[in-house]
């Protein structure tokens, strides 16, 4: 009898000990809502973090564009690739003129 009394004290002792009985403080209270951090406004695309153009980009662009402006007359002088933010080309032009075609 003596056995079975100390197996079920060693029982009792070696239960674990739930996370609410350890603490005698009460829970925090919620953040109120008008305590809260307002809204951030969204960034504009300009200010929007970025990566510049690679150079494989570039050659690309320029390829195409060289390309597509191949049939038309037109006096234009490439100008660098930019980026900032959301905005930028990499293959930009500054067009000077059209030209007439003749006949």
């Amino acid at each position: 009898m003596k056995l079975g009394s100390l197996t079920l004290m060693l029982l009792v002792v070696s239960l674990p000990i739930p996370a609410q009985a350890k603490t005698d403080t009460p829970p925090l209270p919620e953040r109120s809502p008008k305590r809260a951090a307002p809204p951030q406004k969204p960034l504009r695309p300009s200010e929007v973090p970025t990566d510049p153009w690679s150079d494989a980009e570039v050659a690309a662009a320029k390829a195409k564009c060289t390309e597509t402006l191949s049939g038309i007359r037109l006096d234009f002088e490439p100008l660098p690739a930019f980026k900032q933010g959301l905005c930028g080309t990499a293959a930009p032009i500054l067009l000077r003129s059209v030209k007439r075609y003749k006949g």
